[in-house]
């Protein structure tokens, strides 16, 4: 069985399952999901997770082949049959926690250098409820000699609930081939939409992190 944290605040709940990518199992108001939610203690895969953190990359490395400063790094298949590397590797490992209280919780990963990604790294992800909200922070610190590419991010996945809606302003967005990877950007105003309806898997410019 899982090894769980439970916070809580009011009537928000999160459960997080550090040894399963320091993942969200769930997060519920008032018992209604929030996010794409399974108790902690069955949750079987990361990716039936409610979200997961996303480092040191996020979306894709084509073909699982990283090019940095003049030197080929081939790093692993992920997730099998796609060719490329996706969404960075702290969503496959286990997590530590370094604190835990009712209302906050601080999980850290270290990584040394491997065949899925070159660059030694820690990282800490920190969750804190407060009131009916859930925020969530997420730092990288560079480990290794040299100069290394980092991004972050998380992969929440939000319940599809009727007459639920959309909106967030944009400047461009990112067409991709059906290899999945991108090929060129197009100008949008961004997505005002019904999300009954929604349908896409593209990267966005010029967002400000509101959404509607």
């Amino acid at each position: 069985m899982n090894h769980v944290l439970r916070l809580s605040s009011g009537a928000l709940r999160c459960e997080i399952v550090p040894a399963m990518g320091g993942a969200i199992a769930g997060l519920w108001m008032h018992d209604i999901p929030v996010l794409r939610s399974t108790p902690g203690a069955t949750l079987a895969r990361v990716r039936d997770a409610g979200s997961y953190p996303l480092v040191p990359f996020s979306n894709r490395v084509g073909h699982a082949h990283l090019e940095w400063n003049g030197t080929s790094h081939p790093l692993v298949r992920n997730f099998l049959p796609e060719p490329h590397a996706i969404h960075g590797i702290g969503w496959e490992r286990s997590w530590s926690v370094l604190e835990a209280q009712a209302h906050f919780a601080l999980l850290s990963f270290e990584h040394q250098k491997d065949m899925s990604w070159p660059f030694a790294f820690d990282c800490s992800q920190a969750f804190r409820l407060t009131g009916d909200a859930l925020e969530i922070t997420l730092s990288v610190t560079n480990q290794s000699t040299v100069v290394a590419p980092f991004g972050l991010g998380w992969h929440p996945y939000f319940v599809k609930r009727p007459h639920s809606h959309m909106a967030f302003h944009a400047a461009g967005r990112w067409e991709m081939g059906e290899d999945k990877l991108p090929t060129h950007t197009t100008a949008t105003p961004g997505l005002d939409v019904d999300c009954a309806t929604l349908d896409v898997d593209h990267c966005f410019d010029g967002w400000h992190g509101g959404v509607l």
